[in-house]
């Protein structure tokens, strides 16, 4: 029945004794490469990749993490800087609104005092006026009197990023037995093969010697290199990560000392804006004062000059009126005469 089976597919009993041993050889070389060869290889590469690669992605997350405390941190701060100058702008909102205050209510006094001192010289012109009003003739008299009785004179001066093959290098007939292409007779014909197979193994390792070894001595360097990277990018990683640590361990004393800074530079610059005003206040009311009393002081010099004039002028008509030849002759005498005393 086995034979039958073989038959269908173009082989014969031995063909499949060959088979058989063939699974049995790569069954137990795949035993003992994995033993011996690719779990060690493979706990090389994760060994590897844990300290190369897996070091890098532990860097990342600590990268990370720093990052996550660095902006909670600047958040924080920033979230504080904005509520003490808020805090800050609405204090001095309100001491801008008092010290716009106090300039209004020294403007209001000031108009208010001008106004005032406006009616009071408006009186005061009137009742002055009315005062000297009186003193006009007597004054214009006095000044005729002396003009003609030769006192005039000084009267007169006020004007400016290998099993199978082994196994098909070793018995090559497996494979032709697999394609229908030849059948082999016996086990023992394929020792022969060994011999060649070890030749050729040994001599390609003599001559691939070097250049494995210069390749295997690179790739160690290489990892070397790997490894050392990992180990650096985690040890920077972790300092930046304490030291994000410290700063936010540090925070409430920041926003403490940050919105007393703010603080007391709010309450200076209120002091320095309620000074200013009430500075302002008093140069307003002190102008206002000065101006009232400049205004005083030029009706009264107003009045008194109009005053003169009119003095002059009436004395000039009474001076007309009694004026004759001979008195005008001898006033002119004392004139010509006061004169040449004066040159001389």
């Amino acid at each position: 029945m086995i034979e039958n089976i073989l038959g269908t597919f173009d082989l014969t009993l031995d063909d499949g004794k060959m088979i058989l041993v063939g699974i049995a050889v790569f069954w137990a070389y795949y035993k003992v490469a994995s033993a011996t060869l690719f779990t060690p290889l493979l706990r090389l590469i994760e060994a590897r990749e844990s300290v190369t690669e897996g070091a890098k992605q532990g860097a990342s997350q600590l990268e990370e993490d720093a990052l996550r405390i660095e902006q909670e941190y600047e958040d924080g701060l920033l979230h504080a800087r904005q509520t003490a100058v808020a805090s800050k702008l609405g204090k001095l909102a309100a001491v801008s609104k008092e010290s716009s205050s106090i300039v209004a209510e020294a403007e209001a006094s000031a108009k208010q005092l001008v106004v005032r001192e406006r009616q009071e010289l408006s009186a005061l012109e009137d009742r002055l006026r009315s005062e000297l009003e009186a003193d006009v003739e007597p004054l214009a008299e006095s000044l005729v009197g002396k003009l003609l009785s030769g006192q005039g004179v000084a009267a007169q001066s006020l004007l400016l990023v290998v099993g199978l093959s082994l196994v098909s290098a070793s018995f090559p007939e497996l494979a032709l037995a697999g394609g229908g292409a030849g059948h082999v007779p016996s086990i023992a014909d394929t020792f022969s093969y060994w011999v060649n197979f070890l030749l050729f193994v040994g001599f390609m390792g003599f001559i691939l010697r070097r250049p494995f070894l210069s390749f295997w001595s690179g790739r160690s360097e290489t990892i070397e290199n790997a490894v050392n990277a990992g180990k650096e990018a985690a040890r920077v990683a972790q300092e930046r990560l304490e030291q994000a640590r410290e700063r936010t361990a540090g925070l409430a004393d920041e926003i403490a000392a940050l919105e007393a800074r703010i603080s007391t530079e709010s309450e200076e610059e209120s002091k320095r804006l309620l000074s200013e005003a009430r500075q302002r206040a008093e140069a307003i009311k002190v102008r206002a004062q000065e101006a009232a009393r400049a205004e005083r002081l030029n009706v009264e010099v107003r009045i008194r000059e109009e005053l003169a004039n009119r003095v002059v002028e009436r004395a000039e008509q009474i001076a007309r009126e009694r004026l004759d030849a001979a008195s005008d002759r001898r006033l002119r005498d004392a004139t010509l005469s006061s004169v040449d005393q004066l040159i001389q």
